[in-house]
């Protein structure tokens, strides 16, 4: 499985840029597809993946993004997108689902995290599945201006606590007796590279994110999470997965700047 190589999404942004600003009818998406997909057929239903992002943004720097997966699905998906078609890199998240990540049913499974909205855009979650089939999801979402946001942290604070992690899990066997959901939070201020010094709005902050997570629970792979410059500062990850005793899950997080944070927890079959 492969993630999204580096010279498609630098293509793109410069196409969207341009066009952007000549023309403002001017539709990435078509570009995107071809970057990722070639001419594969997509197919929007439902019964794979639904997608939800509120209609009324409140804040563009933090949009909530929730993703469901169909139990018909899960057990043959191979990768996940998040796609935001107008913002300056749209390739906002890759998950590869491993086999461990399957070990048992459970239903539905659900994942979710905060955004950046550049401006108005059509959001898209696409599921491939492992025989190539793509299924979509996709919605309308309006707000602006959050990649260029001013961070909500002071910069040496946020710099300070860099890579912190905090693991969270939570348990609901109302939903199934296996169901268990895992919450990922890091302090890292996933600078844009469009975003100017508060005291100094001359002075951009060079870009600085997030790009890998390895999540993992007895020694195994669970998901490995690809992402840029659209997720929100301070990323959270939750994922619905299944789990029948207390274990350990560790993550491994990496940033653009080749920094490496680590962390592990006891995941607890507690139900809470």
């Amino acid at each position: 499985m492969q993630n999204i190589k580096p010279n498609i999404r630098l293509i793109f942004m410069f196409l969207l840029c341009y066009c952007g600003t000549v023309n403002a009818e001017f539709d990435p998406w078509p570009a995107i597809k071809h970057g990722l997909f070639q001419s594969r057929e997509i197919v929007q239903d439902q019964n794979f993946i639904s997608l939800y992002v509120p209609k009324k943004v409140e804040d563009a720097a933090m949009v909530p993004v929730k993703i469901r997966l169909s139990p018909n699905s899960i057990a043959k998906a191979r990768q996940l997108y998040l796609i935001i078609d107008r913002n300056p890199d749209p390739y906002a998240m890759q998950i590869e689902f491993m086999p461990a990540y399957n070990n048992f049913e459970i239903g539905e499974r659900l994942i979710s995290t905060r955004v950046r909205l550049n401006e108005f855009s059509r959001v898209r979650a696409i599921l491939e599945m492992d025989d190539g089939g793509l299924f979509m999801s996709d919605i309308f979402a309006s707000g602006a201006g959050g990649c260029s946001a001013p961070p909500a942290t002071d910069l040496q604070q946020a710099l300070k606590n860099l890579g912190e992690i905090r693991l969270k899990s939570r348990r609901n066997i109302d939903i199934h007796r296996h169901w268990n959901e895992a919450t990922i939070m890091v302090r890292h201020p996933n600078f844009t590279g469009m975003q100017a010094i508060a005291s100094n709005n001359n002075e951009i902050i060079p870009a600085n994110f997030i790009n890998k997570i390895e999540v993992m629970h007895n020694e195994e792979t669970l998901l490995l999470i690809h992402s840029g410059i659209t997720i929100s500062e301070n990323p959270v990850f939750r994922f619905s997965f299944g789990l029948d005793s207390e274990q350990v899950m560790s993550v491994k997080i990496s940033d653009s700047n080749d920094n490496v944070f680590e962390k592990e927890a006891l995941i607890s079959h507690v139900n809470q």
